[in-house]
Formats: structure tokens, sequence, C-alpha cells
């Protein structure tokens, strides 16, 4: 690069960095963030508190989406500073992403359970010194990670400026540009994954709950052993249903088409997709669950609870005298009631 050009690209970077980008590059970084912009559901639909190495796929999949919109874009760009400027656009929206990411995560699942999934979203883009690992934005940048480590990777905006440098025209440097971002596409995930590992992110992440005094509500095997001999009850996902669209304020009757209530018929030490095991409707052991499947105990109903359940069990094919309990429960529920339920109560006591 000429030293004309090198001034030109050094004023929109700073253009970019102090937020008055205009033209081609200032669309550009508009395209680059728009993927972002829906990050509280993409964190609802697609993280699981069992497996927090899910923050990957909230994020990779908002990247290349990123990557692939603004490819689009680069083809409309008019000279050949501006294709240079691609990546750095790109990194200065990680590097945002990194510092507002907070926000969507505490919309998405509240600041109670958000300091571990903040911790690790930003790791995952600025990097974690205990994994050294240098970051999504380390990677392509390692100035602007929080390792300044450079690893010399294959896609990095130094190599990405050399390459495009060496197209002999416009429309080769955008050739060169497009080919560069379909390679790194292909390379991001794996390396990410090879780099940042499932074992590392979770080592990561249970620190980030223990230091943020988060509980760990999680279920295990001893958990799940004491309430199977004790008999009690437990809350359980439904099919394809997650923890974050359980309400824990809510009765789990409220959110039956979430979860079901039942206690558990069978457990082995195993946590596997079918480790505890529930009886159906018919009483046949059809209800498969994984450990993290079950949300834990249901509240144990009272004594009374337990007799009128028991007492019910043994009239309910009666549709007569079921139909006398229901309006007996309407009659009692209703406040004008009272003096006569108080009449009937002395009755019910002698």
């Amino acid at each position: 690069m000429d030293v004309q050009k090198f001034k030109e690209y050094q004023q929109i970077n700073e253009e970019f960095i102090g937020g008055i980008i205009k033209g081609a590059l200032g669309k550009l970084a508009g395209v680059f963030s728009a993927p972002f912009k829906d990050l509280v559901n993409d964190f609802k639909k697609m993280f699981k508190e069992d497996d927090p190495d899910s923050i990957k796929d909230v994020l990779m999949s908002n990247i290349n989406q990123a990557i692939d919109a603004a490819q689009k874009e680069v083809n409309n760009l008019q000279d050949e500073t501006s294709v240079i400027g691609v990546m750095d656009n790109m990194i200065n929206t990680l590097v945002q992403l990194a510092e507002n990411i907070g926000k969507d995560v505490e919309s998405a699942f509240g600041k109670d359970k958000s300091a571990a999934i903040k911790e690790i979203a930003k790791a995952l883009l600025l990097g974690n010194k205990a994994a050294d690992w240098v970051g999504l934005v380390g990677v392509l940048d390692p100035q602007r990670g929080i390792l300044k480590k450079d690893i010399n990777y294959k896609f990095s905006k130094k190599n990405y400026i050399d390459q495009v440098n060496k197209a002999k025209d416009l429309k080769a440097k955008k050739a060169v540009a497009n080919k560069f971002f379909d390679d790194l596409q292909k390379s991001l995930q794996i390396d990410v994954d090879k780099n940042f590992t499932e074992e590392e992110v979770k080592k990561a992440f249970d620190e980030a709950k223990k230091k943020s005094g988060q509980k760990d509500d999680s279920m295990n095997y001893d958990k799940l052993k004491e309430l199977f001999d004790k008999k009690t009850p437990v809350i359980y996902l439904l099919k394809d249903k997650k923890k974050s669209d359980y309400d824990p304020k809510k009765k789990p009757e409220d959110q039956a088409n979430i979860v079901g209530v039942k206690t558990i018929d069978s457990l082995n030490d195993q946590d596997r997709p079918d480790s505890v095991v529930l009886l159906d409707k018919d009483g046949k052991p059809t209800i498969k669950k994984s450990y993290a499947e079950i949300i834990g105990p249901a509240e144990e109903p009272g004594e009374n609870a337990v007799k009128a359940k028991e007492v019910l069990g043994k009239i309910k094919q009666d549709e007569g005298k079921m139909g006398q309990v229901v309006k007996f429960a309407e009659f009692i529920q209703d406040d004008k009631n009272k003096d006569k339920v108080a009449e009937i109560q002395k009755i019910l006591n002698q």
C-alpha cells in the first residue's frame, strides 16, 4: 500500500471508531451489525443452560449472517480503500458487540441469571486468559483482543490487507475479498472449537457462576436420587422445550404446554437422554429425560390436597358425583356464600 492510500485508510478507520463514517463503508457497517439486532430472541431460542458451549452457536450464527450480507455489499464498493477497510469494519462491529452484549443477555434471561452468560460471550469475542484463547477479535486483529497475542492466523486483518493489495485492480480486489471471507467462514467455527474447547467453555462458565454468586440449580444424580427415594414429584420439560421457556414465578399447571409434574419411576447414574424415567397417563414408562430436563422438585401438596386426591380418585368415574363436587367447589369460592359455607362447615364438623 502506498503512503497516500495508507493515510486514506487510516482516516477511514479513525472515522469508524469515532462513529462518524459516511458513504459506502458506513452502509457496510450497518450491514455487518444488522444480524445482531435480534440477539435477545436468538439467545432465548439457541442458548441451553446445561450446555454453555451453545453460546458459540448464538454468536457464530450471527457472525456468518453478517459476513454473508457484507460480501454482497462488497460488490457495491467503488474504491480500493473501501475494500481494504472491510475487515476493520467487521472487527469494530465485534468489539462493539462485546461491549454491549450484556444488555441483550440481561433482556433475555434477567439480571440474576445473566452474569456467567455475559462473561462467556465476551470471552468468545475478546479472549480468555485461563484458556489462552485470543478471542474472535484477537484472531482477526491481535491488538484488539485482551491477550494481545499474535497467532498469525491465516485469515487475520494483516493477511487480508496483504492479499487484497496484491490484486491488480478494483474488480480483482473485490474477488479476493469475497474469496477471503468465504474461506474465513469455513475455517472460523472449526478454529473456535479447537482453541476454546467445549470443556474450557464449561469450566469458565462454572467459575463465572460461582464468582457471581449464582446458585447452581442444575440437576445431578445425587439430587435426583434424593427426590426419587422420597417419591417427591418433579417438574420436567416437555419435548423440545428449554429451561428458558419455563417461568419459575408461575405454577407448573399454568405452563402445561411447557412442563409436566410426576414422580420419578426409575433412575440411573448415567446422564443420558433416557436416564430419568416417568410414567405416562396409562402408567407406562414411556417418558424418558436427561438430568438437565428435570427442573427440580415440585411444591409438595398439603395434607388435605393429598386426601382430596385420594377421595376424588374413588369417584372420578361417577359423572354425577363429580358434577356435585365441581358445583360445591365453585360455591365455596364465591365470597357472597361465606355465611352459608360457615353453616356447612359446622355440619361437617359434627
